[in-house]
């Protein structure tokens, strides 16, 4: 029997097991055993004595391990707590690189690093759930969900859930299931909540009355174009009562099957609203559900099927508390979408349509008499150029307060720069209603090619940015913007005539941020180059 001294513990004596029977076959267990079998047993038996003494050492060694850290830890030996809990701030400083057991895991370092660690609550303030099939069939994965829960819900935590597309027909497993319940008893302390998932999989967060909810952002992505397109979808989100007021909301999908009627929470507090794909009558419902309003975007909006429950026009939605709205409608009709609202409150509106008339937004802004300072409008159908013109300048004329106006994909009217010039014929016909307070100007024509009236451009910029308006009470051009397309034939086809470049030039040493940019080359610079292969410097 072998004979072993632990030089941990000091203990001498024999590491013994169970000793293993000789291997002979069944067929000669009634006679005696062949030499061999008889050779390899006491070798067998040495072996199984060793691997006692082995799991005997590695336990001492565990008992070692979890104390040798503190020894070996020049971060936590050498540097004050409050920098050392900075540090390991940093390991989780971006949510979506993150990995959930990182925290978890500096805790595991040594006794040191657990105390440091869980007194740091940035590291614990931001869970990503990446819940994939073989992620959650990992035994481990629901008891460390359950233990960074428990240690975030000290304070307000932000919870990022990313589910992969899930096919109706084939069912997450039963752990995904156990995951979310133990989501739902601690999802009341998350402030943040973000979530991208099948529409199907949408009741699977439900609430638990424990206390008032803490949730303030809400961002839903639906990621399944199969579910979006099943008209007879139910999945709702409903965290139960009381409701949470999040002030702010994101929800986007393929289509406009998720849209805000499937969130039960209470819009009276939404500040900041953010849809994609939302049909136009439930667009003016989110107007009326969220009176306090002040931000809203909606991407890639829709008309509203005959059965959608469109608003009568009639029906006047006053929404005083908007100040910004950015809107993107793919409808047949704008006036759908522009004729029962009025905000007077509005001062930022970026509106991108399809090859639509204009007036309907003229109507809008008249009717909200609203202080507009900041205008956008983007031409997202390919032939721009059949835009109305008279319309377009109609537009400008009804927000004398604008101070910034972008324009994409709509070439300048014929008589645009002319108004914009302070010459003395236009000053008594257009100079006093026309954009007087204008001091930022973008133009975007990288779909199209036209010849651009330089001179005209450069005396209407000159003018504008000329410092005698300050003392009209008149606006000042500070910003001067103009991106176009790159044209098929001659590289100088925008090339700057000698006396408009030298206005230009001066203009910019002045402290007029001038920009003039074709496929991303300079436009200034490249035509001063031309001027000087030509006529020499």
């Amino acid at each position: 029997m072998a004979h072993f001294m632990c030089t941990a513990c000091g203990e001498e004596r024999h590491f013994s097991v169970e000793s293993p029977s000789i291997p002979c076959a069944s067929w000669r267990n009634k006679g005696p055993h062949c030499p061999l079998c008889i050779r390899i047993k006491p070798l067998k038996d040495r072996i199984a004595q060793t691997r006692a003494f082995m799991a005997h050492l590695e336990a001492h060694c565990a008992t070692i391990m979890s104390g040798i850290n503190t020894f070996h830890d020049p971060f936590t030996a050498l540097l004050p707590t409050e920098l050392a809990s900075r540090i390991l701030g940093f390991c989780v400083d971006s949510e979506h690189d993150t990995e959930i057991q990182v925290p978890l895991a500096l805790s595991a370092v040594s006794k040191r690093w657990r105390a440091i660690a869980r007194s740091t609550p940035s590291l614990w303030a931001s869970i990503p759930l990446r819940l994939n099939r073989s992620l959650l069939m990992r035994s481990w994965y629901e008891e460390m969900l359950r233990a960074i829960l428990q240690l975030s819900e000290k304070k307000p935590f932000s919870i990022n859930i990313n589910i992969k597309n899930s096919d109706r027909g084939d069912p997450m497993p039963a752990q995904f299931y156990r995951s979310m319940e133990t989501l739902n008893a601690h999802w009341y302390h998350c402030r943040d909540l973000s979530m991208e998932m099948p529409l199907h999989l949408l009741n699977t967060l439900r609430g638990d009355s424990r206390g008032a909810p803490a949730l303030r952002y809400l961002s839903i992505h639906i990621n399944d174009s199969a579910d979006n397109e099943d008209i007879h979808q139910t999945a709702k989100l409903d965290l139960g009562a009381p409701l949470p007021a999040p002030d702010t909301i994101c929800l986007s999908s393929y289509n406009s099957s998720c849209g805000f009627d499937r969130i039960s929470v209470d819009w009276r507090n939404v500040t900041n609203a953010s849809l994609s794909g939302s049909q136009i009558h439930k667009c003016h419902a989110l107007f009326m559900a969220a009176p306090q309003l002040r931000e809203c975007r909606l991407r890639s909006v829709v008309g509203s099927d005959s059965n959608g429950g469109a608003i009568h026009p009639n029906t006047r939605i006053i929404h005083t508390h908007l100040t910004e709205l950015h809107v993107q409608i793919f409808a047949d009709e704008t006036s759908l979408f522009f004729e029962p609202l009025s905000f007077p409150s509005l001062k930022i509106l970026a509106c991108e349509t399809t090859d639509q008339s204009l007036d309907p937004l003229s109507s809008f802004l008249i009717r909200s008499s609203c202080p507009i300072t900041s205008l956008a409008i983007a031409e997202l159908h390919e032939d721009t150029m059949a835009v109305d013109q008279d319309a377009f300048l109609n537009l400008l004329r009804s927000v004398p307060t604008l101070e910034e106006l972008k324009i994409y994909g709509i070439p300048p009217c014929r008589n645009f720069f002319e108004m914009l010039s302070d010459n003395k014929e236009n000053s008594a016909r257009e100079q006093g209603h026309f954009l007087p307070l204008l001091t930022r100007l973008t133009f975007d024509q990288k779909a199209i090619s036209f010849d651009i009236p330089w001179p005209e451009v450069c005396v209407a910029v000159k003018a504008r940015a000329s410092r005698d308006r300050a003392g009209r009470g008149m606006g000042v051009l500070q910003q001067f913007c103009w991106s176009v397309a790159n044209h098929d034939g001659w590289h100088g086809y925008y090339n700057i005539d000698q006396g408009s470049l030298k206005v230009f030039e001066q203009l910019i040493a002045d402290g007029l941020d001038i920009r003039l940019i074709r496929e991303g080359e300079d436009i200034v610079l490249y035509s001063i180059a031309h001027s000087d292969s030509l006529y020499g410097k």
